[in-house]
């Protein structure tokens, strides 16, 4: 198995300890529950108006090569846009979209192979939401590729 570099890309805890919310921070929390977690705990949200936040994490001294990002997620979907993305030391950043089907309907979206030389990049997701929405993220990955 790889090495995965995310702090906290399990929510096992049932916190957000490691993450970066900006924006609607009201809007995302930390749950344990049955089929909104894949194991103890996972990044969840809703509000019931509009909302938008970003999650994400910086790394540094990262060796030189490429690498993935994943995210498992499930949730009633509709989201005006809800993307993964991952910003590697050239800035440029690459996205995934993410479209959820229902309730437990795990389902994994990822980006291959993000060419890091200069030892930085960004993971995370984005979201603009209608009022509603909701879902939850659980099992970040970011590691180098063989």
């Amino acid at each position: 198995k790889k090495a995965n570099l995310v702090k906290n890309g399990n929510f096992e805890k049932v916190n957000l300890d490691g993450w970066t919310i900006t924006g609607d921070k009201g809007a995302v929390n930390a749950v344990s529950k049955a089929g909104d977690s894949l194991g103890q705990g996972s990044m969840h949200y809703w509000a019931d108006k509009t909302f938008a936040f970003t999650a994400s994490q910086d790394f540094t001294g990262l060796k030189d090569g490429k690498y993935t990002v994943a995210v498992s997620t499930q949730g009633g979907g509709g989201q005006a846009s809800y993307k993964l993305f991952v910003i590697g030391d050239n800035g440029q950043k690459q996205t995934a979209d993410i479209k959820d089907i229902g309730w437990n309907k795990w389902q994994t979206v990822e980006i291959k192979d993000v060419v890091v030389k200069n030892g930085k990049a960004t993971i995370g997701v984005e979201m603009q939401a209608n009022a509603g929405n909701w879902g939850s993220l659980d099992n970040f990955e970011f590691y180098l590729q063989e």
